[in-house]
């Protein structure tokens, strides 16, 4: 009789070891899971170069022009990446008496990283975080000739990126594009940019939180084989 009663308070005792501790192991998980899905990463991110050409220069009358880079160079994290793109950029509104004009992208400008990958960036875009819309000053020289500086804050798409970029949710960054002088009537005008050192904002990588829900059971289980005590 007392063998007996002695086994029953061992099954109830490994019993109550067993429900406290896939207790807390399930508590734990949830946590870990709830913070990796709502983790976010700040990815330091640069426009090192970049150099192409604008269709025209926009004016009230033919407000938007197709613009692309054909070779720039970006860092990602300190990786150096190559990227080409296409965009459009929008005048906003004639030049005040300074030579200032609004602008903005009228589509999204798609950088084009090849083989790591896409990712859409709109600019002057207060509602995507840019704190203004863009500016460009326009400064006439000698012989009927103009030269301009373009400067625009760069926010990402939001779902829009592709590879290394598939999982940005948003970042910012300082653009300044420039043009030698030219004629404000020629056609396809060279210039070049850069940017500040920004960011990219990353979510985790899906494959993390497919992790976690095999690795949490399995410790589940095992945590249960190890703490059960023999009767």
């Amino acid at each position: 009789m007392w063998n007996r009663f002695s086994n029953i308070v061992r099954m109830n005792r490994a019993s109550v070891v067993e429900t406290c501790l896939s207790g807390a192991v399930c508590l734990a998980s949830v946590l870990l899971l709830g913070t990796l899905a709502n983790a976010q990463i700040d990815v330091p991110f640069q426009i090192v170069s970049g150099e192409g050409t604008v269709e025209a220069l926009p004016d009230p009358a033919n407000p938007e022009k197709e613009h692309i880079i054909t070779a720039g160079t970006a860092t990602l994290g300190g990786e150096a990446l190559n990227y080409t793109g296409m965009g459009r950029v929008r005048l906003l509104g004639a030049p005040d008496a300074t030579g200032v004009a609004p602008f903005d992208s009228g589509v999204p400008f798609v950088f084009d990283f090849g083989a790591d990958g896409t990712l859409e960036m709109h600019y002057g875009h207060p509602e995507l975080g840019a704190p203004d819309t863009a500016r460009v000053q326009l400064t006439p020289v000698a012989g009927g000739l103009v030269d301009t500086t373009w400067l625009a804050t760069f926010n990402p798409v939001p779902g829009s990126g592709t590879g290394k970029f598939a999982n940005v949710t948003g970042g910012a960054f300082l653009m300044t594009a420039e043009t030698d002088e030219f004629d404000p009537a020629a056609t396809n005008i060279p210039y070049s940019w850069s940017s500040d050192v920004g960011f990219l904002t990353f979510v985790p990588e899906p494959s993390s939180l497919a992790m976690c829900s095999v690795i949490v059971p399995a410790f589940i289980r095992l945590s249960r084989r190890r703490h059960v005590m023999p009767v």
